[in-house]
């Protein structure tokens, strides 16, 4: 990717997720080795370069302010996430302890993550239905991937329903924790 020009940062981050997804495979294994610092630069070195084309920034920024701009997390914790949350679902604990949005503030589903939220939710239906609308199809996780790989125009269809969401239910959040009830 150049670093002028090229992508915008939202999709040069996007295709981190992809380096991300290679680097973390089988992370609850190899997650020991990270106790030494040589391993940690080696995985650390494709996620850095990562961070300077999401930021289009020069080589010769720092680790610390690389990361910090562009918002991604440091590999090394990744892996050592993804292999706490292995190890207890493997001991039959309760990986949605850690996290307070595991259920659905809208319609109490003890399960809301991307698919609920953007498929299943009753909450969003009227901005699912525009949606369809606009790309002509029922919307499914894998009806939108494959729509946002036909034209521009219904990637930016999707993007847009899919930030316009994320915006009001985090701003819904917010309310919640200010005591307000949510519209």
């Amino acid at each position: 990717m150049p670093n002028v020009g090229g992508p915008a940062a939202e999709k040069r981050k996007l295709l981190t997720t992809v380096v991300h997804s290679q680097l973390l495979y089988a992370a609850p294994i190899w997650k020991s080795a990270l106790m030494y610092e040589c391993h940690k630069k080696k995985l650390f070195s494709p996620q850095r370069k990562m961070a300077l084309r999401v930021a289009s920034a020069y080589s010769t920024v720092s680790n610390t302010a690389i990361m910090v701009v562009t918002g991604i997390i440091p590999i090394h914790l990744l892996a050592r996430e993804k292999a706490e949350v292995e190890q207890m679902r493997r001991n039959g604990g309760d990986i949605e302890a850690k996290s307070n949005d595991a259920v659905c503030m809208y319609c109490d589903c003890p399960n809301d993550d991307a698919e609920h939220t953007f498929v299943v939710c009753d909450r969003w239906w009227r901005d699912r239905h525009n949606l369809e609308v606009e790309l002509n199809m029922d919307i499914t996780s894998e009806g939108m991937v494959k729509a946002m790989l036909q034209s521009k125009s219904k990637w930016d269809a999707v993007v847009g329903f899919i930030t316009a969401v994320m915006k009001r239910k985090e701003a819904d959040k917010r309310k919640i924790q200010a005591g307000a009830i949510p519209e």
